[in-house]
């Protein structure tokens, strides 16, 4: 399915704006297709690394493939090995864990080095921005905790995030029916054994990081030093 929407995109006269007044590295799908966290919803989503040093800005147009929509966001390398620089998208830079070449539309032969790098950094990469976005939302967890359950005014998508960042961070199978569900307990009623496991699992996501200490500065300033000598090298 996701071979197929990959092949008519990049066979279609939309493609080439991916492209459009950016020095793009690499494109790829991401977002909850690639993960298999599908319900009637889900949208296709592309993430377009370029070469700037700024945020780019995505465009407020999208694309709908057989009545579905489809849209890309444009992110500089620096802000996917490291989300906390402008656009905030720990999920989504963490993301980069799970890449792999049949989900990526392009690949840019002159950054072929900076593409090796960011295969290669995957998983670095992608626990920089778990850690991210577990520090970026503790008040969430630290509330849920506190309470016991997810009561209202905790409903949100973050808490999707959350509990997928747990299965990732202890390396088990995603619970897809419980992921699906979670993600719109904003919208949609959320049965009670699921906002119990919610609470299990950002339980589990506290525990990992205070017995997992891990030094995201550190990390994200080996991982720069790697692609500003990449790019500088070209």
């Amino acid at each position: 399915m996701l071979n197929e929407f990959i092949n008519d995109l990049k066979s279609s006269p939309y493609y080439n704006r991916l492209f459009t007044g950016h020095d793009v590295i690499l494109i790829s799908m991401y977002g909850s297709r690639p993960l298999d966290i599908v319900d009637s919803k889900s949208d296709y989503d592309l993430v377009v690394i370029t070469s700037d040093f700024e945020e780019p800005v995505s465009p407020e147009e999208f694309l709908t493939y057989n009545g579905i929509k489809v849209h890309w966001y444009y992110k500089p390398l620096s802000s996917i090995i490291d989300a906390r620089r402008k656009t905030h998208s720990y999920f989504g830079a963490m993301q980069l864990a799970f890449m792999t070449d049949d989900i990526i539309l392009y690949e840019n032969p002159a950054y072929a080095r900076v593409v090796r790098f960011l295969k290669n950094r995957k998983d670095i990469i992608g626990r920089i921005n778990a850690y991210n976005l577990i520090n970026a939302k503790q008040g969430l967890i630290d509330s849920v905790l506190a309470e016991g359950t997810i009561t209202e005014h905790n409903y949100t998508k973050f808490l999707y995030h959350l509990c997928y960042t747990s299965y990732y961070l202890y390396g088990e199978v995603p619970n897809k029916d419980f992921l699906i569900e979670i993600k719109r307990i904003g919208e949609l009623p959320v049965r009670d054994e699921y906002k119990n496991l919610a609470v299990t699992r950002l339980t589990m996501l506290q525990n990992y990081k205070a017995l997992n200490p891990f030094d995201i500065d550190s990390a994200v300033a080996m991982l720069d030093g790697e692609a500003q000598s990449l790019i500088q090298n070209l």
